[in-house]
């Protein structure tokens, strides 16, 4: 018999297979794909859930990212993603995605399961500078309080960067994290 792969998805059984084998306790969704039950679960499991919709020379970024790091417990809806503005790449236009285009460099980026996606620590300033949605600054805490980055190393990498739009509302959303997440 034919071994099932890692992640299920409709190429590999119907959506109501899916959702059955889910209701019977045989599957955990993982963002917008399932894993069986017997199958650990982890970053690059869900950077290759990610990866499902994600087209071509995107990089996870955001709350997304988060999720794949395991800051934040359930995959979030959209699906964020930043292109890097060399790319001169244009994803169509999706409700199910987020894209916005940076100044990225390779250093601050990972590959997971063939999916790249923004490291933790240029996740964790991406969510400081976007802490006005809430979404953003509870991933911003979870990333603080599973210990992926340090909020010292954050404030110092954003002190070096003199030119980056919205530095000083970030710095102020990692000391607001920060505290936060010591009062728990």
């Amino acid at each position: 018999m034919a071994r099932l792969p890692d992640l299920l998805g409709t190429d590999d059984l119907p959506l109501a297979e899916l959702h059955s084998a889910k209701l019977d306790g045989h599957a955990l969704p993982v963002g917008v794909v399932f894993r069986p039950l017997d199958r650990p679960d982890g970053p690059v499991d869900r950077a290759r859930a990610a990866g499902v919709v994600a087209p071509a020379r995107t990089i996870v970024c955001e709350e997304s990212a988060a999720w794949i790091w395991g800051a934040v417990a359930e995959a979030p809806e959209p699906v964020r993603l930043c292109i890097p503005a060399r790319a001169r790449a244009r994803p169509a236009p999706s409700p199910v995605l987020v894209v916005r285009e940076v100044v990225i460099a390779a250093p601050e980026t990972s590959q997971l399961g063939g999916v790249l996606v923004t490291t933790a620590m240029r996740t964790a300033i991406d969510l400081a500078r976007a802490a006005r949605r809430p979404s953003a600054a509870a991933a911003l805490r979870g990333m603080l309080r599973a210990a992926l980055v340090d909020p010292a190393a954050m404030i110092l990498d954003l002190s070096a960067r003199p030119r980056l739009a919205g530095r000083a509302d970030a710095i102020e959303a990692v000391l607001a994290a920060r505290a936060a997440v010591s009062r728990c």
